[in-house]
């Protein structure tokens, strides 16, 4: 989790991750420093959102 949020903070800001996740951005923060790790069930979420982002963004068309 800490890897993927720093890797993606380029893209996504901690505002937009809030959004799409629906955890706040306090909470995403701790996970990104490491300083805290999410539980099993609010990273099946963080994980969800993500999947559910990518398969909107594949039924686009331009």
């Amino acid at each position: 989790m800490q890897s993927m949020l720093n890797h993606y903070k380029r893209i996504f800001s901690l505002a937009a991750l809030e959004r799409i996740t629906g955890i706040d951005q306090k909470y995403l923060q701790h996970y990104s420093s490491g300083l805290k790790k999410p539980r099993p069930g609010r990273l099946k979420k963080i994980e969800k959102s993500l999947h559910n982002l990518g398969a909107e963004l594949m039924t686009l068309e331009l």
